[in-house]
């Protein structure tokens, strides 16, 4: 990466150039995104929600890893067995419960339960790409001409979908920009 790619983001970012130079570069673009702008915006996914957390980490419900992915992401991935979070509907703390019981896992990519999960960095990196192309198909029919956004407000847009979800953040940002229903 280089710091002249870097100087060309938009400068109201709220990360840091070394936030971005840590940031592991995907091997994908994401989006119509340089692979420097797709490095900021896991960067800034990362640091704005999770600032503290590691490729091992785990919350209080269960979110694990780096982007803090819950059980309906990781179902939506494969990762987790399809139909599980319908299955554990009714069950207390149903996201921790289908991400740390293995037999809920599917084996995708090698990758059989939690503790494999935290430590494979990598995997991380290409679910969060996944998920983020997954909630731009999304939202590219929930927000009316969400392809001509400016670049800035889709990254934003993709950052509070994997926090509230794609309709989550449809929704966000018509109330922001005065078109909520």
């Amino acid at each position: 990466i280089m710091t002249s790619d870097i100087q060309q983001l938009p400068k109201n970012l709220l990360i840091t150039e070394t936030d971005i130079l840590l940031q592991p570069a995907p091997a994908d673009q994401l989006l119509n995104f340089s692979r420097t702008q797709s490095q900021a915006v896991l960067a800034q996914t990362s640091r704005l929600f999770w600032p503290n957390c590691l490729y091992n980490s785990v919350d209080s419900v269960g979110h694990i890893g780096k982007y803090q992915f819950n059980a309906s992401e990781l179902e939506k991935l494969g990762y987790i067995r399809q139909g599980t979070l319908n299955k554990l509907a009714n069950t207390a703390g149903a996201n921790a419960v289908a991400i740390n019981n293995e037999s809920y896992w599917s084996g995708l990519d090698q990758c059989n339960n939690a503790s494999q999960w935290r430590t494979n960095p990598g995997l991380q990196e290409q679910a969060i790409m996944r998920i983020f192309q997954i909630m731009a198909a999304q939202l590219t029919t929930l927000v009316v001409n969400f392809g001509s956004v400016a670049g800035s407000q889709q990254a934003g847009l993709l950052t509070v979908a994997h926090v509230l979800g794609s309709d989550g953040a449809a929704a966000l940002y018509g109330y922001l920009m005065g078109t909520a229903s």
